[in-house]
């Protein structure tokens, strides 16, 4: 008993982060139940492959993030555009909202793809 909680695989019983300590994340083999570290994808002990983390966001999910982004950002622009100086033409803020647009619907059916 280590301050009042029993550590197991760097958290506390009732699910809980540990905030304290050295903080060791460790990863355990589905077949085997063997101790992997993090860096590894193959478990020495059976040879099972480890499966991919669920949570990564592949590259398709990031760009069509960036993508949506750089589309509301050039909508904004259109809008001002009709009422301040400042901005590029509406002509071209309109073309590049199109464009982005399309690109946009490609890279979440990209994303859907997967």
């Amino acid at each position: 008993m280590a301050g009042g909680h029993y550590v197991v695989l760097g958290e506390t019983l009732d699910g809980q982060e540990q905030t304290y300590g050295l903080g060791w994340g460790v990863t355990k083999c589905a077949m085997c139940h063997g101790t992997m570290r993090k860096q590894e994808t193959k478990c020495f002990l059976c040879g099972a492959e480890l499966p991919p983390d669920p949570n990564k966001k592949t590259l398709q999910e990031r760009f069509a993030t960036v993508v949506k982004g750089a589309m509301i950002f050039s909508a904004v622009l259109t809008v001002a555009s009709l009422f301040t100086s400042f901005t590029p033409s509406f002509v071209k803020c309109s073309i590049i909202t199109v464009v982005l647009g399309l690109v946009m619907k490609s890279a979440e059916q990209m994303k859907a793809n997967q």
